[in-house]
């Protein structure tokens, strides 16, 4: 197993993790400006530095909290891979020249631990400023501009150029049996055949991806939130092969106690060769940056069994993490695709929106799903096969037919939709979001499905994926299509929720056992108001509440949340001096004002609160010999009364 640890940081890369020289940020100490070239403290030629580590109080960037990549930057951020500006800005959508991506990579690559000397007396580094001359020595060493013959350090690095040192730097061997490899974006017909292949393999690991328009725009300059999503899934690829960074993780939540900070997380380690699962404890610090499922969050709205992604710091607390609700279950293989030529032994497998060419040698082990040993001709053109690929990006391991459907697994899917025989449904917002989604049962087993998402989320898939993405959705969102349950208007709010869209226009159909549901209902306004009331009731999800006492006094309270933006309210009060009944938006501001006046705090799952809320209703409204009846339910936590 590679461990990289984490080791002083030159001046260099210090200055390369804000992209440019940040008065306050990197104090650079040098013989005017022209650093100590190598004399005094024999830094191995390092120019002496101060790197001002950001306080805890810090850790907080206002121009990314609501940005696309929010949670890639402040992972980045967290791991001190990237930093922001004195003024507390990260500046997202500035774009980054070749020089700070070459400094900025090579931070990464000294995750490793490795001790570098490099020769600052190279002829190439003429054109390149003091302050990054040791980070682009180290990547001429380490060959990372092998691949970028036309290195201009001030020119706008493209996504082109990124994805040659990505590549370049998990240190990939692509050779001549992937010089026809197929890149299936529709813009990069005028690539060298050394540029598709370097982009096939890209986009084969997800080291990068393309757009739901079906191109990847490789002369696009990429900007500084690009650049944090970019040295993720750099992360994310390397951790997958068995590599971890000291500072960063990722597993499954097995118990949580909130109170004290506490966390243990299921993590997946690859020891000698083999993979196995640990338990691991540890402490989540105050200021820790929490999401889950893309939201901001507080360490209450952890659970068991969610998916999470963590950084640490030096004192071994989490100060960042990453949390989904469904954990996508980590298989044997990690890709799976479809064989579509075989020439000799090379084999063409197409996955996703590449096609890639694979030497299958000896070395590669080949099973068929029932567990039989297999070799290169039980492969055949149209199999659908599961496989892994090494460290130098080689097929390793072949799984024939694993990844193939079958019709029961196609006819769940769908008796899951219940009675829904088509939906037709565009939603449009704000920051240019667009979402499309289609389904239409041909028969039992048979269907067509796509899912479009764009905007800040770019997102493009057909058949299958799609088709689970739909029903996950629904399932996720509780959504009925049962013909006698047509839930069309919590469908259209709950969607609006989950694609956090404001100001959303909704066109569209749904054919639900015969009968076609309209969606089109002009433009959805959010009411912020009510979100705010909803967000002052803390972590409560349900009140049904009734409250008798003598002379035929009454406080009946219901409440139940259904979203950030939906709810059901209703108050009905009556006593000596009071008789009204209120429903809707009144009954909600009714509730959070008497919850604010009487100083009850909802975002604790505590009895004491419960009890508090129940007395202050029966001393509010002079009820004497109350019976009460019902439920308080608060973070999902019930309380009988």
């Amino acid at each position: 197993m590679n461990k990289w640890v984490k080791k002083s940081i030159p001046l260099a890369v210090a200055a390369s993790m804000a992209f440019t020289v940040i008065p306050g940020g990197v104090d650079a100490k040098s013989d005017n400006g022209k650093g100590n070239n190598g004399k005094g403290n024999g830094h191995n030629k390092k120019v002496e530095q101060t790197w001002k580590v950001p306080a805890k109080k810090k850790f907080y960037l206002k121009d990314v909290e609501s940005h696309w990549a929010n949670q890639d930057i402040y992972k980045m951020y967290s791991l001190g891979l990237m930093s922001g500006y004195d003024d507390f800005t990260y500046q997202p959508n500035k774009p980054v020249t070749q020089l700070e991506v070459i400094s900025s990579l090579v931070r990464v690559l000294e995750l490793d631990g490795k001790d570098r000397n490099p020769n600052l007396s190279n002829k190439n580094l003429k054109e390149v400023p003091n302050w990054a001359k040791t980070s682009v020595a180290i990547a001429i060493e380490e060959g990372l501009l092998e691949g970028n013959k036309k290195f201009q350090p001030n020119k706008p690095a493209t996504r082109l150029f990124i994805t040659n040192l990505l590549v370049q730097l998990v240190g990939n061997n692509i050779d001549d049996n992937w010089e026809d490899a197929t890149p299936l974006f529709k813009d990069v017909d005028n690539l060298s055949k050394e540029e598709k292949a370097i982009l096939a393999f890209a986009a084969l690991t997800k080291l990068v991806s393309g757009y739901s328009d079906n191109t990847f725009q490789p002369n696009k300059p990429v900007t500084r939130a690009e650049m944090a999503v970019f040295i993720n899934r750099l992360l994310n690829y390397k951790e997958d092969l068995g590599d971890y960074y000291t500072e960063s993780g990722n597993g499954t939540i097995v118990s949580i106690d909130a109170r004290d900070s506490e966390i243990t997380i299921k993590q997946r380690v690859k020891t000698n060769g083999e993979w196995k699962y640990v338990n691991k404890d540890y402490t989540v610090d105050d200021d820790a940056k929490i999401y889950v499922d893309g939201k901001a969050a507080t360490l209450s709205k952890l659970t068991a069994n969610m998916g999470i992604e963590f950084t640490i710091d030096e004192d071994d607390n989490i100060i960042y993490i990453k949390a989904k609700s469904v954990v996508k279950e980590v298989g044997d293989y990690t890709y799976n695709g479809v064989i579509t030529k075989i020439d000799n032994d090379v084999v063409w497998v197409k996955v996703d929106r590449v096609t890639v060419p694979f030497l299958i040698n000896s070395n590669v082990k080949i099973t068929t799903k029932s567990g039989a040993k297999a070799d290169l001709n039980d492969l055949k053109v149209d199999q659908k096969i599961a496989f892994n690929l090494n460290s130098s990006g080689a097929v390793s391991e072949i799984l024939i037919d694993a990844a193939q459907a079958t019709d029961n697994e196609i006819k769940d899917l769908i008796n899951k939709l219940d009675d829904l025989e088509k939906l037709t449904m565009d939603i449009k917002g704000d920051n240019d979001f667009k979402a499309s989604l289609y389904y239409e049962k041909k028969t039992d087993n048979s269907y067509v499905a796509s899912v479009k998402l764009e905007g800040e989320t770019e997102y493009y898939q057909v058949g299958r994926t799609a088709l689970k993405y739909l029903v996950d959705l629904f399932e996720d969102n509780q959504i009925s299509f049962d013909k006698d349950d047509v839930e069309i208007d919590e469908l259209k709010q709950d969607l609006i929720d989950k694609y956090d869209v404001e100001d959303a226009v909704i066109t569209g159909s749904a054919i639900v056992d015969g009968i076609t549901y309209d969606l089109s209902e002009g433009t959805i306004i959010v009411d912020k108001e009510i979100k705010n009331l909803l967000n002052e009731l803390g972590d409560l999800n349900k009140i049904d509440l009734e409250i008798d006492g003598d002379n035929n006094a009454l406080v009946d309270i219901y409440f139940d949340r259904k979203s950030d933006y939906n709810y059901e309210a209703q108050v009905k009060i009556v006593s000596e001096d009071n008789r009204f009944e209120f429903s809707g938006k009144t009954a909600l501001t009714f509730l959070a004002n008497f919850i604010d006046d009487e100083n009850i705090d909802f975002s604790d799952d505590d009895q004491s609160e419960v009890d508090e809320f129940v007395n202050d209703l029966i001393d509010q409204y002079n009820i004497t010999d109350a019976d009460i009846d019902g439920v308080i339910v608060i973070d999902n936590k019930t309380f009988n009364l």
